[in-house]
Formats: structure tokens, sequence, C-alpha cells
């Protein structure tokens, strides 16, 4: 993966209708490349949520609530990671 093609995930112009797996391979990436935190505050906001919420570790690993998540919530682009991320 590159920093292109998980921001195309993510914002959900990447050509098809992305899985479960693409949106956790991408936010994975973009944490553990550390792009997240050079792309726009979008990306490092939400990628610091991901991860004071257990969804990912500091490394991009995702934990087993992150996966239960993503499978229970579908799709998790912009506006799904918002409401997913202000459950607390």
């Amino acid at each position: 993966m590159d920093s292109y093609t998980a921001c195309s995930i993510v914002e959900g112009f990447c050509g098809h209708q992305p899985t479960q797996h693409d949106m956790i391979s991408a936010w994975s990436y973009l944490i553990s490349s550390g792009d997240c935190w050079r792309l726009q505050g979008f990306y490092g906001r939400t990628a610091n949520a991901l991860i004071e919420n257990g969804y990912f570790d500091t490394t991009g690993e995702p934990s087993l609530d992150c996966l239960d998540a993503f499978y229970d919530y579908g799709n998790m682009g912009a506006a799904a990671g918002r409401d997913l991320l202000d459950e607390d």
C-alpha cells in the first residue's frame, strides 16, 4: 500500500466500495508509516482518536476491538469513522 491508495480508501474515491479489510489496512498503513501525521488534519485527528480509543496501537497494529468495530460498523470512511469515534 502507499499513501495515495490509503487516502483513496479512507476518503472513498478508490474506484470501488472498500471492504472492512481495506479500511483497516489503510489506517494501519497511515499510522505505521507516520503519514497520518503529515497529511491534512483529519488524518492525524482520526488516527489519534483510533489510537486513544484502543482500535490501533502506535505502530499501526489493529486490536481485536478494532476488528470487531470495523466489522460491526461496516465501512469506516470519514463519516462513519467520526460517528464511531464520537461514541465516548
